[in-house]
């Protein structure tokens, strides 16, 4: 079977880590690059060995060799190039968060789905082995209901000249978008199928006037609460730790990675599981290429339904946030 062919927009540093994970993953091949920049393009293919680079975005979705795209641009960008590259006719993974806003998710799976192209937001978190024995034992009721969650996903970000990125809240950064995501999709994730229904946040902001740290309360149907936080102004200790009603399941030492899961009962750790991850991203990639090759749209590890949460829950935050500056 032929290797499903991979284009890259975007160059910047998550890129980078996508053109590494690529040869680890036999059933794709990286074939293009593109930038806005035919320099910037060509120097990122050079350095990772890509047959062809592109100096515009719409050059790359015109060739005709390319099955697939990954979406790495800035968050304001995801939007326009998604539906650009499912305009073309491209599969498209697209880099996290897919949408700020729920109505935007909505626009873009509907136009992935009158296309015909599988469309799915890179919550490779989702696909880690340590992740999914997590929810195996979840489900199996090894720590009875789940009741309580806590994660959190903290770093620094100097504010020195010229500012980061992150800090701009015209390429809407901050700690939300960045890294919150991770903790919100892994709460809808362990709790589902039950849904948030209560939102609660606050944040203290960098200034520039975007969320520097926040701390974020999600209350599910039929019980269940998550406490989570992100940061990009402090490193925080970035486990996880699902607390249920008989035992409770330990994730480090980064919870959207983690090398290492733990069950615990009676305060003693009955069952742990211990593995490398060399990038992360291979696992999303083999799940996405065995989706395209079923002629599926969709995932059904990240369902479109929990983009749209996640930016319904995003709409609610940003609103929280601000309520508590007044």
């Amino acid at each position: 079977m032929n290797p499903i062919r991979f284009g890259i927009i975007g160059t910047g540093g998550i890129a980078h880590k996508f053109a590494r994970t690529a040869p680890l993953v036999p059933e794709m091949t990286l074939l293009a690059a593109a930038s806005r920049r035919e320099d910037t393009a060509r120097r990122f293919a050079g350095e990772f060995g890509i047959p062809r680079a592109y100096g515009s975005y719409d050059a790359m979705l015109a060739d005709p060799d390319i099955d697939a795209v990954y979406v790495a641009t800035p968050h304001p960008m995801h939007k326009p190039c998604t539906l650009a590259a499912i305009a073309a006719g491209k599969h498209v993974l697209c880099e996290k968060p897919m949408a700020l806003t729920a109505a935007d998710a909505a626009e873009v799976f509907a136009a992935a789905r009158e296309k015909g192209v599988f469309l799915m937001e890179a919550m490779w978190t989702r696909f880690i082995p340590t992740i999914e024995l997590a929810r195996r034992w979840i489900a199996e009721g090894r720590i009875g209901t789940l009741r309580y969650m806590t994660a959190a996903f903290g770093y620094n970000t100097p504010l020195t000249e010229p500012l980061h990125p992150i800090f701009s809240a015209e390429m809407a950064g901050g700690a939300l978008y960045d890294v919150g995501v991770y903790a919100i999709e892994a709460a809808l994730d362990f709790f589902a199928p039950h849904k948030p229904d209560g939102i609660q946040g606050m944040a203290d902001f960098a200034p520039t006037g975007v969320d520097g740290v926040n701390a974020m309360l999600l209350h599910f149907e039929g019980g269940g609460i998550a406490s989570l936080s992100s940061a990009v102004l402090c490193p925080t200790e970035n486990i996880a730790v699902l607390y249920g009603s008989e035992g409770k399941i330990r994730l480090y030492p980064a919870f959207y990675a983690p090398e290492t899961a733990e069950l615990w009962v009676d305060d003693r750790c009955v069952e742990s599981y211990r593995m490398t991850i060399e990038s992360g991203f291979e696992y999303e990639l083999r799940h996405m290429i065995g989706c395209i090759r079923e002629g599926k749209l969709t995932s059904d590890r990240i369902p479109p339904e929990d983009t749209l949460e996640c930016a319904e829950i995003f709409e609610v935050l940003k609103r929280r946030f601000g309520e508590r500056t007044r």
